[in-house]
């Protein structure tokens, strides 16, 4: 049943985490699918902008447009 199966190219994704894991070098970066981390090995975690304050802070004309 598998036998007439071609065998496809390497899925480009997983090509390139390969090719970052063969790297040696100590100042590659790794454009593979991830969670970004700093040069101590943590994710950054930024705060959600909040909407209330967007438009308590933002000056709107009478009509409600915002300026």
């Amino acid at each position: 049943m598998f036998e007439s199966l071609k065998q496809l190219p390497q899925d480009p994704i997983l090509q390139l985490m390969q090719m970052f894991r063969d790297d040696t070098r100590p100042d590659k970066v790794d454009l593979g699918v991830g969670v970004y981390k700093d040069d101590t090995g943590k994710t950054p975690i930024m705060a959600p902008p909040s909407s209330k304050s967007f438009w308590v802070m933002t000056p709107c004309a009478p009509d409600g447009r915002v300026n």
